[in-house]
């Protein structure tokens, strides 16, 4: 593949004696500039497709094409676009299994879908359109070369907020923030450093422990576990604050005019 900014640059050169050609990569390779979305879960979703994605991947894998099932990887997971502000990305990308499997191939994941807003998805409906394709290929398999290739998706890789998201379960981080006042995680850690209270000797622990492990999905959560989200949740006190952007701040101050 070519990167653009080099296709650009022979474009340039090329078009002294071609003069037809266009000079942005963009215009000659066709790209989409304007894409169909649908509002979902309080936000904008663009469904590139689990089948296109794949096809896609099988015209740059002469390796791929010799398949005879598909088993996909999908990940879902935030991604903030800007340090000024909340908007973000949650893409959900696919990646096949057999490039996993196979170290001497480049791991190409492509996009299935695109959620954007400027807080997280309000719910899982924006997944609809992935699931009701992921059904139909496993129920049809996917056709290429007048083949139907067996699909099934074998994992979900996410981290911990986007698993709880997608696994439409209440995380660690949210029932701490329905218990804990900031003001409070800000003066209190698991083994109470300094002046600070001691979270591992409040009666408070035995309640936080029972009621993650009434949730289904975190039923049966080790107290190492559950140590290691509430440590976490305590000591990003500060930067829910505000300390995370100062110290960005302060470590890149914006140049004066």
């Amino acid at each position: 593949m070519i990167p653009h900014v080099a296709l650009g640059k022979l474009l340039t050169i090329l078009s002294k004696d071609h003069p037809t050609l266009p000079k942005d990569p963009r215009t000659l390779l066709k790209t989409v500039t304007c894409v169909k979305t649908t509002e979902l879960s309080g936000g904008v979703y663009h469904h590139s497709g689990i089948e296109s994605g794949i096809l896609s991947q099988f015209l740059v894998s002469p390796e791929l094409q010799k398949l005879t099932s598909v088993s996909m990887q999908v990940n879902v997971d935030g991604l903030p676009l800007f340090k000024s502000s909340n908007a973000q990305f949650w893409p959900v990308l696919g990646l096949i299994e057999q490039y996993v499997c196979n170290v001497q191939q480049n791991k190409l994941p492509f996009v299935i879908g695109l959620y954007y807003w400027k807080k997280k998805p309000s719910s899982l409906h924006f997944l609809n359109p992935f699931v009701e394709e992921a059904q139909r290929l496993e129920a049809e398999g996917v056709l290429f070369e007048r083949r139907a290739l067996p699909f099934k998706i074998s994992t979900f890789i996410c981290d911990a907020p986007a698993r709880a998201l997608v696994r439409n379960v209440k995380g660690h981080w949210q029932m701490l923030q329905s218990i804990f006042s900031n003001h409070l995680s800000i003066n209190t850690t698991w083994t109470g450093v300094g002046d600070k209270a001691c979270f591992r000797d409040m009666f408070l622990k035995t309640i936080v422990q029972r009621a993650i492990r009434k949730n289904p999905a975190t039923q049966d959560a080790t107290d190492e576990a559950i140590q290691v989200n509430v440590t976490r949740y305590l000591k990003g006190a500060s930067d829910r604050e505000g300390g995370k952007r100062r110290r960005t701040a302060e470590r890149d101050p914006q140049p004066t005019p």
